[in-house]
């Protein structure tokens, strides 16, 4: 019941798992996009090709950039949210998996998972390897970093706005404060 709960909050939580429209990618390029929202990968990080799919041991792991939802908020600036990596191995057997490097997040928090040997709040560093138990599924997050560095995938590598819990957006805190109006309110017709 728990694994449950949490992935209804995680959809609650995040606009990245309430997309208005499907992930831009198509099959000719793999599922990805010149906007980058979403990169198919192998257990051992590789992105995944028409080989890869057909060789699969039915395991993948899939990148959702949190900076290319192709939505806006009421006030017309772009929603943006956390990234998102999911695991899933549906192999008979546990599997090792590598967290990706160079997709705009250095460590990522296990946040769901389906498997009691995998706890939830472990931290993972881009790089590292772990076995992900057999038919095992875990979701992990983390806050997009900046970087000077071109992204896998061209990803964007600004956060214009942060969206909360509840569904609003907030601007980055980097961003200069919007300048008070000096007309005199009373001028309002």
């Amino acid at each position: 019941m728990e694994f449950t709960t949490d992935l209804i909050h995680l959809r609650r939580d995040h606009p990245v798992f309430r997309r208005r429209r499907f992930f831009a990618g198509d099959a000719s390029h793999g599922g990805q996009s010149e906007l980058g929202d979403i990169i198919w990968f192998s257990p051992s990080c590789n992105e995944m090709t028409d080989d890869a799919w057909a060789n699969s041991r039915s395991s993948i792991m899939v990148f959702l950039n949190g900076l290319a939802i192709s939505s806006v908020d009421d006030k017309g600036r772009p929603v943006v949210d956390d990234h998102f990596l999911l695991m899933f191995n549906a192999y008979h057997e546990p599997v090792e998996f590598t967290v990706p490097e160079h997709i705009g997040a250095n460590a990522w928090d296990v946040v769901l998972t389906s498997d009691t040997e995998i706890e939830k709040g472990e931290v993972w560093e881009a790089g590292s390897t772990h076995v992900v138990p057999a038919r095992a599924s875990l979701v992990l997050t983390a806050e997009p970093v900046e970087t000077e560095e071109p992204l896998i995938g061209s990803l964007p590598m600004s956060k214009p706005v942060k969206a909360k819990a509840d569904g609003k957006v907030e601007a980055n805190a980097k961003k200069a404060a919007p300048k008070k109006s000096t007309k005199d309110s009373s001028s309002k017709k």
